[in-house]
């Protein structure tokens, strides 16, 4: 039974991590016994990974910049190929993702509307105040908010000129 720098059983990319000498956690002697060559095979191996993931999601072939946060960031130990710089913000250790830490507070509403019941220009406003409300009450600053995204769907199947209507507000969490 093999123990790794944590105490499990099973070879994990943090014991690689702490092999190749990227990090420090838990206890560097236990991994002593791993092969240089295995190392680098896996830490090879895990930024071939990364670069592919970072390939599907980047607009052009261009290099992008790459902010490393959460728990993850301590695999990468070197540059990585679609990368055009590494950034590791401070305490990126505890961002778990870098949406979480920049994100804004939302309210959503959406509804079907006639209108032939209600003016267009009203049914939107109403909507929007209620998408509003619903965002204050999840804690955004109210003179932050901004409206984000409106559809727009008429509905040709349904009389009474409907149409379904969706809002969505943001604004920064107050702090």
């Amino acid at each position: 039974m093999k123990v790794w720098v944590f105490g499990g059983d099973t070879l994990t990319t943090t014991d690689i991590a702490v092999a190749n000498g990227s990090c420090e956690v838990g206890d560097k002697d236990r991994i002593s016994r791993l092969d240089s060559d295995e190392v680098e095979t896996a830490t090879q191996t895990i930024h071939n990974i990364i670069d592919d993931a970072i390939d599907k999601m980047r607009p052009s072939k261009k290099p992008v910049p790459v902010i490393l946060v959460g728990g993850g960031a301590i695999l990468i130990s070197r540059q990585l190929e679609t990368a055009l710089q590494l950034i590791q913000p401070e305490y990126a250790e505890v961002a778990n993702a870098i949406g979480a830490a920049i994100a804004q507070v939302g309210g959503e509403v959406e509804y079907i509307v006639s209108y032939s019941e209600i003016e267009r220009e009203t049914a939107l406003k109403k909507i929007t105040e209620e998408a509003e409300l619903k965002a204050i009450s999840a804690g955004a600053d109210e003179s932050t908010l901004r409206v984000l995204d409106v559809e727009e769907t008429t509905m040709s199947y349904m009389d009474d000129d409907a149409a379904r209507l969706r809002i969505k507000v943001v604004g920064v969490l107050k702090s």
